[in-house]
């Protein structure tokens, strides 16, 4: 398992359109973007409404997405970029970020969700994952682009997900419960393994071992999820999701993801947070369904897979956009 720690990236704030805007700037100003890269940049950008908003954006601040050999500057300054520390990219790709977000160089609002995700007390960009242990000795393990606050009280430690996926793990005896809160309700767990993963309007919950006591964000008591269930928790309350299994959900641990009669869509959504680039899949591709485990450190060998295994073509342009569509 990854176990290193991440700072603020462009991938942990930002839409996939945003994001692969953000890597395609930096590429065409980093002065090794070829004909091939540029023309991959123009159908990318062409490809979808919200390409071309995302982009657009970022121009508003920053000018256009030019390279710079066409911005006219001269080969020692290219070479000069090259060149640059990797800490001085990483900068770069931050104020990148908030350029495309909207800010500029406005004051971040601290009660605006880009804010929060990016002070947490725990957060990972695009590929990484990480281990940390909480003051009362629970394990804390954090998917690619996900983000924690962690709150300490006289009522016990308590964590918020922001955004991504977390799995714990806590051990008996404990003083006192460890309680989860996601945008769709509380979660209260005594000791036992469990991961929480944020969706879109939902928060999918694995126990591998022991009970998630489940509060609405009502404050109403839902049915407790147990030890080998996985479960979908909404607005509208808990739905368990008897084809899916807890400890594959929870396989990226390992650095894997493994999946079972899953839509295609769901598996690039997955190999998406491990990717500095854009996947664009065809509505007609994605509907298709597969089984199978596959690295999540390894993007491009994970998409050969699918392309052997599966009724699609996988076309790589340039080195940012990747396009998947039915053979």
């Amino acid at each position: 398992m990854t176990g290193r720690s991440s700072d603020l990236r462009s991938d942990s704030l930002l839409d996939p359109s945003a994001s692969a805007a953000v890597e395609w700037m930096i590429l065409l100003r980093s002065g090794t973007a070829n004909a091939e890269d540029i023309e991959a940049f123009k159908s990318w950008r062409d490809a979808s409404p919200l390409n071309e908003t995302a982009c657009k954006r970022i121009e508003k601040t920053l000018g256009h997405f030019e390279t710079l050999t066409e911005s006219g500057l001269p080969e020692k300054a290219v070479h000069s970029s090259l060149m640059a520390p990797i800490r001085r990219r990483s900068a770069v790709r931050t104020l990148l970020s908030l350029a495309i977000a909207g800010i500029g160089t406005a004051i971040l609002l601290p009660q605006s969700s880009i804010y929060r995700r990016s002070t947490a007390d725990f957060r990972t960009a695009t590929g990484l994952r990480q281990s940390s242990r909480l003051p009362d000795g629970t394990s804390i393990i954090l998917n690619a682009k996900t983000a924690v606050n962690m709150i300490s009280g006289s009522s016990g430690l308590s964590l918020e997900l922001l955004g991504g996926e977390l799995l714990l793990q806590r051990q008996l005896p404990l003083s006192q419960d460890l309680l989860i809160s996601t945008a769709e309700g509380q979660f209260i767990a005594s000791s036992g393994t469990f991961s929480l993963r944020q969706n879109d309007g939902s928060t999918r919950v694995n126990v591998v071992e022991g009970e998630l006591r489940v509060m609405s964000s009502a404050g109403s008591a839902l049915a407790p999820i147990k030890a080998g269930q996985s479960a979908d928790v909404s607005f509208g309350g808990s739905r368990i999701v008897p084809q899916l299994s807890p400890y594959a959900e929870t396989a990226w641990i390992d650095g894997k993801l493994q999946v079972n009669n899953r839509r295609l869509e769901d598996v690039v959504a997955a190999l998406s947070d491990y990717w500095h680039g854009f996947i664009q899949l065809s509505p007609q591709a994605a509907k298709l369904r597969i089984s199978g485990i596959f690295p999540l450190d390894d993007v491009p060998f994970a998409l050969d897979a699918l392309a052997q295994s599966m009724p699609i073509k996988v076309k790589k342009i340039g080195s940012l956009w990747t396009s998947i569509d039915i053979a």
